[in-house]
């Protein structure tokens, strides 16, 4: 599987734009090798990724969970029908869809998101596309932090607040 790098070098200019807003990182459209660059350091910085994966939906982390288990890649075809298709977009479209604030699904909201990628390969019955993690984003991300991880940080906070209703 490649690596972010060589995932972010494969990318439209118009997706590199997107990722990087949704990472919040300023890049050079212009630069695009300083962009890549400055793109994938941030994306692999690890509390800048665990912050980005606590901020993802239980939909986004289960859809991205189930690619991890099938060891980081599936057929796309057989992804898409689990958490939707992925629309290819140029700029334009881009900025008319805003697949960011309105994904078609989990699987667009993961790839505009620049959480998993697309390559393609050759098989016998033709060439196919897959989706995949990048393994060093897997290094990086906290994919093992649960929903029962964050009851633990809501229990806590009801306990303080039970203990500060309890004092009149």
């Amino acid at each position: 599987m490649a690596n972010v790098l060589r995932m972010l070098q494969d990318s439209d200019p118009a997706l590199l734009t997107t990722i990087a807003n949704a990472w919040n990182v300023k890049i050079d459209p212009r630069d695009r090798d300083g962009a890549v660059k400055r793109l994938a350091e941030a994306m692999l910085d690890r509390p800048r990724a665990e912050a980005f994966w606590d901020g993802l939906g239980d939909d986004k982390r289960s859809a991205l969970q189930l690619l991890i288990s099938n060891k980081g890649g599936m057929p796309e075809s057989m992804y898409s029908r689990l958490f939707g298709e992925i629309r290819r977009m140029g700029a334009a479209q881009i900025e008319r869809e805003r697949p960011l604030e309105q994904p078609s699904g989990p699987a667009e909201a993961l790839y505009y998101r620049g959480l998993i990628g697309i390559r393609y390969e050759t098989t016998a019955a033709g060439p196919r596309s897959l989706l995949y993690v990048p393994p060093d984003l897997l290094d990086v991300l906290h994919v093992h932090k649960t929903l029962y991880d964050r009851l633990d940080e809501v229990e806590e906070d009801f306990e303080e607040d039970d203990d500060e209703a309890l004092v009149l």
